[in-house]
């Protein structure tokens, strides 16, 4: 709640996490949280990190937990099991056949956020010659989002708007594929390169 909140109302966010200050703290003296507890704890971890207006008005004590509990809860967020879906291996596909340098699944590592596919003009390169994604910028996070990331009126679902507004403060150039903007390609021939150029601005 605190991390959807403060996607567009980061004082409400705040003093909800001021009331909530006891109970929260005390989690630090807690049995083990279970695996879901441990991922939305991390998200609120991220939250406080990326989010400047967020981080200012938390108090110091429920800051504390990201030594406490972090490296359990990034682990925990980061181990989910991944499905790559025919319409995200499309969406790849037809990137690569742009002459794109396409990585599927890369893992943020400052948030443990996977995303979907990670995308540059060319390959990156380190000095062993392998060509790899370093943790740079430099161009598109994209995102196939499936019917799961939508609400029944097609608005993203919270937890899509959550990992959408962390990604852009982290600095990413984030592209989100709707998977009905995606089926809608199949109509005519090149209509699927042309809609991701259109995506990419290029």
């Amino acid at each position: 709640a605190v991390c959807f909140l403060s996607i567009e109302l980061p004082q409400m966010a705040c003093r909800l996490v001021c009331a909530l200050e006891p109970r929260i703290a005390a989690l630090a003296a807690a049995l083990p949280l279970d695996i879901e507890s441990q991922r939305q704890m991390h998200q609120f971890v991220v939250a406080c990190d990326v989010d400047e207006g967020l981080r200012a008005g938390v108090p110091a004590s429920v800051l504390a937990l990201k030594e406490t509990w972090g490296p359990t809860c990034h682990a925990a967020f980061a181990g989910g099991h991944v499905i790559v879906s025919r319409s995200q291996h499309e969406v790849g596909q037809t990137l690569r056949g742009m002459h794109m340098w396409v990585e599927d699944e890369v893992v943020c590592p400052r948030s443990g956020y996977s995303i979907d596919m990670w995308l540059h003009h060319s390959p990156v390169v380190q000095q062993s010659g392998n060509a790899s994604w370093q943790g740079d910028k430099d161009g598109w996070a994209v995102e196939f989002d499936g019917p799961t990331h939508f609400l029944a009126c097609r608005a993203p679902t919270g937890a899509t708007l959550i990992k959408r507004h962390h990604l852009h403060l982290l600095g990413y150039t984030l592209v989100s594929v709707p998977y009905w903007e995606w089926a809608r390609t199949c109509a005519q021939a090149g209509a699927r390169e042309q809609y991701l150029r259109r995506k990419l601005q290029l």
